[in-house]
């Protein structure tokens, strides 16, 4: 995740991005909701993103085609955070490669769910760190 966050990083640099609009709503919404809901809302969302994005493909779509999981996975992730521009697509789809890719390798919900939640959670320290 943080080699995805740095090439993710290096590709808005060379575009003159300065972040996702994606990011940027999440960022708006974290002003307003008081900071522990906002915490349990953004920590959360890696619990439900992982049924949804990994174990349902992979699990109940396409159990038999591990490859069109993966596929199917790592596009609905990334169509899912709304790419708007290369790097939003960048950013998100790397992230999503990994996530997908640590689900295809070890089938474990658990893994991947504390992966996300961690790397939400790091989101949430440089949030409340930077406002």
């Amino acid at each position: 995740m943080f080699v995805s966050a740095l090439i993710s990083g290096m590709i808005m640099n060379l575009t003159g991005t300065n972040g996702t609009e994606n990011q940027d709503i999440i960022n708006s919404i974290g002003k307003v909701l008081p900071p522990l809901v906002f915490v349990i809302m953004t920590t959360s969302a890696g619990f439900f993103e992982e049924l949804i994005f990994r174990v349902g493909p992979f699990e109940l779509l396409f159990n038999k085609w591990p490859k069109l999981a993966a596929i199917f996975a790592w596009a609905l992730f990334t169509a899912a955070h709304g790419p708007t521009d290369f790097a939003s697509f960048m950013t998100y789809g790397l992230m999503s490669l990994v996530l997908t890719g640590l689900y295809a390798k070890y089938r474990n919900f658990y893994l991947n769910m504390s992966v996300h939640f961690l790397w939400n959670a790091l989101g949430m320290i440089g949030f409340f760190l930077l406002k």
